[in-house]
């Protein structure tokens, strides 16, 4: 009976309620450009304030002088539903494919579209103001799949 009063207690403080994400959160995507170094050249994304509700993002690979546009990417807020709308070049037939924030902290915010052959989620984890953590992952041809980027701010 004490187990299920301090739930009950949590539960009506708030503790555990879902809240919308704070949008203004993702604004540290901002100021800079993200890259990683990698055997194949320098993969960046590089976010761009648009307004109060709109990030968008453009990524790339250098391969010495030369750059290839790789996806681009509008983080929107539309009331309390945060989207991800994904454009990679010469996949899904030049259409977004939408990823929905379902879980997040001031730190890590997960996307997901479990109707997407892969990947199915993409997380973006702040490990310090210049240094990020995204992957994505899923299911990929019946089997888990995950690729890691580890990107630092050029500022």
């Amino acid at each position: 009976m004490k187990t299920f009063l301090l739930f009950a207690c949590i539960l009506s403080s708030g503790f555990i309620q879902e809240r919308p994400a704070d949008f203004r959160l993702l604004y540290k995507l901002t100021g800079g450009t993200w890259v990683m170094q990698t055997k194949k050249g320098q993969l960046g994304e590089q976010w761009k304030k648009i307004n109060d509700n709109k990030l968008t993002n453009h990524s790339f690979k250098l391969n010495g002088t030369d750059t290839t546009w790789l996806e681009s990417v509008e983080l929107s807020r539309n009331g309390k539903t945060i989207t991800y709308l994904s454009i990679v070049k010469n996949e899904n037939e030049g259409r977004a494919i939408p990823f929905t924030l379902t879980a997040s902290t001031p730190e890590k915010f997960i996307f997901e579209n479990p109707a997407h052959d892969f990947p199915q989620r993409i997380i973006y984890h702040f490990v310090t103001p210049d240094s990020l953590h995204a992957w994505i992952d899923g299911k990929q041809n019946g089997k888990d799949g995950r690729v890691d980027f580890y990107y630092s701010r050029k500022r």
